[in-house]
C-alpha cells in the first residue's frame, strides 16, 4: 500500500513538473506598434516576455516583370508617390531581446515534442565567451571587449573582391540576389550594372578610399538596386514625417534624410551598431552615431585618423594626400534614438542569421548585435534611458510563434494561387491581403510564402496597370541623371531598360573613338501602346560637326532608322529633338533601339589631321503621339 501511494505521489510531481514547463514556454510575446501616418515623427514598440522559437524563413524566387503599384498593400503606410519599378519582396522574421548572462548564452530547453514552441538561439558558439556579465553594467568596457573580439583574426575582402561575396552571401536560389531597399530579385551578374555595393555607412563619412577597412567590409555592404541607391546617396537614416519622395515599397527620404522599408530597418540599425563598435581607433578611424545633425554635416566628406605620412610619395600622391581633410575625432552619422528603436521594432531574422555565418566563414568576423541583440542595449544603455525608449532587458532571445493556424490558413491560400496571374484572380488576392494585414505584426513574419504572395501580387498589379494605361498622353524618360552604363526604368506600363559601353555626364553616352570603333547606345521598350506613333529622342554633343544614326527594330526584325546632325563647332554644345516615326512597326513584342556616333573630332594643323573621341549624349527619350511637321 505504502509503495502504491508513493508511486502516485511520484507520478502527481512528474505531472505537476510538466506543466510548469509548458506554462513557462507557452508565453506569448505582447508587441504593441504604434500606426504610423504621413504626420507622425516616431514609432514606439514595447516588448514584453517572450520564450519562443521561430521555423526557418523559406523564399521562393519568381523573376516578375517591373511593375507599379496600382491596389494599396498596406494599412498603415501613407503613400506620396510612385519612383521606382516593383518586381518581388521580402519576408521578415522576428525575435525579442535577451537577459543578461554569464559567460556564455545558452538555451533554455523547450517542452518536448510540444508542437506550439520551437526553440530557435541565435547564437550558441564561444565567439563571445570572454564577455562577463560584469561587462554588461559597464557600456565603455563591454564596447572595448566586443571592438577586441570583432577585429581579432578579422579577414579583410577587397573591394573588387565584394561584388563577388555579395553574390555569396546574400544569394537566394543559386542565382538571385535581393536589393535591401526593394526586395528586388536580381539576377546575380553585375555585368548588367543593374546593382551596386551599398555603404550602408556611406563611405563619405570617414572613410572615402579603399585603405580604409570599412570600405568593403561585408557586414555593412549591402546589394541596392542602382536606382535606390542613388536616391539614398549619403543620407543619414531617420523617420522621415514629410517626405519629398516615396516608393511602393515603403522607403521615404528627402536630400538629407532617409526612412527605409519598415522590413529592413532593424538590419540597418545593426549593421550601424556593429560600424561603431568595429571601427572604434581614433588615430585610424572612429565611427559614432548621433542625433545631432550638425555633427553629421560635418562629418561628410571626410578621412577619418591621422593624415598619413607622406614622405617619399611621388609627388601627385603626396598632392592628393594635402588637400584631403582628415579628422582623428568621431566621425558621426544617424540618426541614433531611430536606430535603437528600429533594432527593437525590427527583430533579427533568419536572413540576418544566415548572412552573419556567411560572412563568418569570409571575414572571420561577426556582427555582435545579431548574435545578441540585448548587447545594443547595453551599450547605449543610458542612451534608452535619456531618449525614453522603452526596452525589456529580462528577454530571452527566442522568436515567438503566435496565431500558427492563421499563418498555415494563409500560407495554404497563397498556394492555392494559380501559377500564371491573370485578371480573375483578384479577389483570391484581395482576400489573402486582407487576412494578412489582420495578424498582428510580429505573426506577420512567420508566413513564409509572403514573398511568393508579394511576386504574384504584383504580377496582377502589373496587368492591371497595363488594362488600363493612359492612352491619350505620351511617355517621358528622362536620362539626364543616369549613371553607370545600364539601367531601367518604367512609366505608364512603358518598361524601358539601357546599356552603353561608356558613360556620359547628364545622358546615356555614345561614344566612337579616335581609331573610329563605335560604341553604341541600345535602349529596349517594350509594352508600347496603340496610340503611339512615333519616337522622340533629346540629345546633346561635344563642339564638333558630325552626324549620328538611330535604328529602331521590332521584333520580326523590321526596322526603321534616322540621322541625327549636328553643325560645326559654336561656343555652346548644341543640343536638339530627332523624331522618328515608329508608327509601322509591331508594338506587340519590344522594340530595341541603337544608337550610334558616326563622327570623330577632327583637327587639322600644318596639312596633318588628327582625330579624338566623341560622345553624344542621349538626354531624353519620349514615346509621342504625334510628330510634327
Amino acid at each position: 500500500m505504502k509503495k502504491k501511494l508513493f508511486s502516485v505521489l511520484l507520478m502527481l510531481l512528474c505531472i505537476l513538473t510538466l506543466c510548469s514547463c509548458e506554462l513557462t514556454f507557452n508565453k506569448r510575446t505582447t508587441t504593441k506598434t504604434a500606426v504610423k501616418s504621413s504626420s507622425e515623427t516616431k514609432t514606439t514598440i514595447t516588448t514584453k516576455s517572450t520564450t519562443k522559437s521561430s521555423e526557418t524563413v523559406t523564399t521562393t524566387t519568381i523573376t516578375v516583370t517591373p511593375t507599379s503599384k496600382i491596389t494599396e498593400t498596406s494599412t498603415t503606410t501613407t503613400k506620396i508617390s510612385t519612383t521606382t519599378t516593383k518586381i518581388s519582396s521580402t519576408t521578415k522574421s522576428s525575435s525579442s531581446s535577451s537577459s543578461s548572462k554569464s559567460t556564455t548564452n545558452k538555451p533554455i530547453v523547450p517542452v518536448e515534442n510540444s508542437e506550439d514552441i520551437k526553440s530557435y538561439l541565435l547564437y550558441d558558439g564561444n565567439y563571445y565567451d570572454s564577455v562577463t556579465s560584469e561587462m554588461l553594467n559597464d557600456s565603455a568596457v563591454l564596447k572595448a571587449e566586443l571592438n577586441r573580439i570583432v577585429n581579432t583574426n578579422y579577414t579583410r575582402v577587397s573591394y573588387n573582391t565584394a561584388y563577388d561575396k555579395l553574390e555569396t552571401v546574400d544569394m537566394y536560389d543559386t542565382e538571385m540576389i535581393e536589393c535591401i531597399y526593394t526586395g528586388l530579385r536580381m539576377v546575380a551578374d553585375r555585368t548588367t550594372a543593374v546593382w551596386d555595393r551599398e555603404h550602408i555607412w556611406a563611405k563619405s563619412y570617414g572613410f572615402k578610399d579603399e585603405s580604409y577597412d570599412a570600405y568593403s567590409d561585408l557586414h555593412h555592404l549591402r546589394v541596392s538596386e542602382h536606382m535606390i541607391n542613388v536616391n539614398r546617396s549619403s543620407s543619414y537614416f531617420t523617420t522621415v514625417s514629410n517626405p519629398d519622395y516615396t516608393d511602393e515599397y515603403g522607403n521615404r527620404w528627402t536630400t538629407l534624410s532617409f526612412e527605409p522599408r519598415d522590413e529592413v530597418k532593424g538590419d540597418i540599425a545593426r549593421m550601424l551598431i556593429y560600424m561603431t563598435v568595429k571601427y572604434d581607433n581614433g588615430d585610424v578611424l572612429d565611427l559614432e552615431l548621433t542625433d545631432d545633425v550638425a555633427l553629421i554635416n560635418t562629418s561628410a566628406s571626410v578621412f577619418g585618423g591621422l593624415k598619413p605620412d607622406t614622405t617619399g610619395m611621388s609627388e601627385s600622391n603626396k598632392a592628393e594626400i594635402d588637400k584631403r581633410t582628415y579628422t582623428q575625432g568621431p566621425v558621426y552619422l544617424g540618426l541614433l534614438s531611430e536606430l535603437l528603436r528600429w533594432s527593437i521594432e525590427d527583430p533579427v531574422d533568419e536572413r540576418e542569421i544566415t548572412r552573419n555565418n556567411n560572412i563568418y566563414a569570409i571575414q572571420n568576423n561577426r556582427n555582435p548585435f545579431i548574435d545578441h541583440p540585448e548587447y545594443v542595449y547595453y551599450i547605449y544603455k543610458t542612451e534608452y534611458e535619456s531618449m525614453n525608449i522603452e526596452y525589456n532587458a529580462n528577454n530571452y532571445n527566442y522568436y515567438m510563434l503566435a496565431d500558427k493556424d492563421a499563418i498555415a490558413t494563409i500560407d495554404s491560400h497563397i498556394t492555392a494561387l494559380p501559377e500564371v496571374i491573370t485578371l480573375q484572380a483578384k479577389d483570391q488576392l484581395e482576400a489573402i491581403r486582407t487576412e494578412y494585414n489582420a495578424l498582428g505584426q510580429v505573426t506577420k513574419s512567420f508566413v513564409d510564402k509572403y514573398s511568393v504572395f508579394m511576386t504574384k501580387e504584383a504580377e496582377y498589379n502589373r496587368l492591371v496597370e497595363i488594362n488600363n494605361v493612359d492612352k491619350t498622353v505620351s511617355t517621358s524618360f528622362d536620362f539626364t541623371s543616369a549613371t553607370g552604363t545600364s539601367g531601367s526604368y518604367h512609366s505608364n506600363s512603358i518598361d524601358l531598360s539601357w546599356a552603353s559601353d561608356t558613360t556620359a555626364s547628364t545622358g546615356l553616352g555614345v561614344t566612337i573613338d579616335k581609331n573610329g570603333n563605335k560604341k553604341p547606345c541600345t535602349i529596349t521598350s517594350s509594352n508600347l501602346y496603340d496610340t503611339i506613333v512615333g519616337i522622340k529622342i533629346s540629345w546633346g554633343a561635344n563642339n564638333c560637326a558630325g552626324n549620328g544614326t538611330i535604328t529602331v527594330t521590332d521584333k520580326n526584325g523590321t526596322s526603321i532608322s534616322a540621322t541625327l546632325n549636328y553643325p560645326k563647332k559654336t561656343t555652346a554644345k548644341p543640343s536638339a529633338d530627332v523624331y522618328v516615326n515608329i508608327s509601322t512597326l509591331d508594338f506587340s513584342g519590344p522594340l530595341t533601339i541603337v544608337i550610334n556616333n558616326n563622327t570623330r573630332q577632327e583637327t587639322t594643323k600644318d596639312g596633318t589631321t588628327t582625330y579624338g573621341a566623341n560622345t553624344i549624349r542621349i538626354r531624353a527619350i519620349e514615346f509621342v503621339l504625334s510628330i510634327p511637321n
